[in-house]
């Protein structure tokens, strides 16, 4: 190897860095690493994770049976940054299918594949875990995820919501730089992920089955994947909104979808009465206000919670603790409110958090609870 690229491990990432300069190719990232470089994990909730790029040139044992499929989905952009690898290349999120719930992974495929020991033609792609704003590492870095097709792989199928994005994002490359707070980085290129979020603080938001999220802002703070929010220079104004696809069931046998939107405002603080969390069903919203309302948020950089409530009040959308939808041709109602609380989950935050849930509950139009909804404007001051 060139004595430009220096001596001992480094050498070989500025290597990879150079490569990835001069040629934008996916199946740079295809390496493995052996199992017996693991790290132990304390449960299954935990999630092994490194940096995207190699450590050594054996990670890359068996790559010699990897084809390249050439400019799939067009041209790809990679530019090498002092914390990662900025990328505009498509980053595609996957829904896995379970019988009780749909859960969210994302994938980065490789524009490569293989052919099996049995014949059969398998697309390559790797597990990617979300740990700060538009950033990634590697997730589970000991093999591939093998798809059978472009669209296809066991258990797992393409989820195209109005929440992906085709912005900027970037691949870590180094854990010890990127990812740990200061003070606590450990020496070692891998770790898990609950000790990644030390520093982080976060808002949990469970979606119920009968539910989806459609939408957040900021979408580069928000991961579907664990349902949360998150910050690594966490404020006590820390806002965020969601979109939920609402379909409860119905013991009329009546199932529609509805449309609610969620507000979050101070949230990064464990102080309640920094609190402020609102709930609105977007059919009892003026349609222009809602308009104009994501027009404000998307020429919004940061979520500055004096301006985004301040935004609110204008456009006339309450801060509601529950609101209600009708079930067509029937005299019943559903109360779709939300319950919050602190909790710990070291699998989620190093940090206490908060944590919020849904609830949707079926009434006669006669016997909606009043005490249950609670309407105001949301404060500025």
């Amino acid at each position: 190897m060139p004595l430009l690229y220096g001596e001992e491990e480094k050498a070989f990432r500025r290597l990879q860095e150079h490569i990835i300069q001069s040629t934008p190719d996916l199946s740079i990232f295809s390496w493995r690493s052996p199992m017996s470089l693991a790290p132990t994990l304390r449960s299954s909730r935990e999630t092994a994770v490194s940096g995207v790029l190699a450590d050594s040139p054996s990670f890359f044992t068996g790559c010699d049976r990897i084809i390249r499929v050439w400019n799939r989905g067009g041209p790809k952009e990679f530019t090498v940054t002092h914390y990662g690898i900025k990328l505009t290349a498509s980053h595609i999120e996957v829904t896995v299918k379970a019988t009780t719930a749909h859960t969210i992974r994302y994938i980065l495929e490789l524009d490569c594949y293989v052919h099996e020991d049995d014949g059969v033609k398998k697309n390559l792609a790797i597990l990617l875990k979300k740990c700060g704003q538009d950033q990634f590492v590697r997730a589970n870095a000991s093999d591939w995820i093998r798809q059978d097709g472009l669209d296809q792989n066991v258990g797992w199928s393409r989820d195209y919501p109005s929440m992906s994005s085709t912005g900027t994002r970037y691949l870590l490359t180094d854990l010890k730089e990127a990812c740990f707070p200061s003070g606590l980085s450990p020496n070692m290129s891998t770790g898990s992920l609950n000790l990644l979020r030390m520093g982080t603080t976060v808002l949990q938001t469970r979606c119920p089955l009968w539910a989806t999220f459609h939408q957040a802002w900021p979408l580069g703070c928000f991961d579907r994947e664990d349902e949360v929010f998150f910050s690594l220079n966490p404020a006590d104004g820390r806002s965020a909104i969601l979109g939920l696809a609402c379909k409860p069931r119905s013991n009329t046998g009546i199932h529609r979808a509805y449309s609610f939107l969620f507000f979050a405002f101070g949230w990064s603080s464990l102080d309640p009465s920094k609190l402020e969390f609102g709930l609105v069903n977007t059919k009892n919203c003026d349609p222009d206000a809602l308009k104009e309302l994501e027009y404000d948020l998307q020429s919004l950089d940061d979520d500055d919670e004096t301006w985004t409530k301040s935004c609110l009040n204008r456009h006339g959308i309450p801060k509601a603790s529950a609101d209600t939808v009708d079930l067509p041709g029937t005299d019943y109602m559903f109360l779709i409110s939300f319950t919050y609380a602190l909790a710990r989950d070291d699998y989620v935050c190093r940090r206490p958090f908060w944590r919020v849930e849904f609830k949707a509950e079926e009434f006669h139009k006669d016997k909606i609870p009043s005490s249950r909804s609670t309407v105001g404007m949301w404060r500025t001051d």
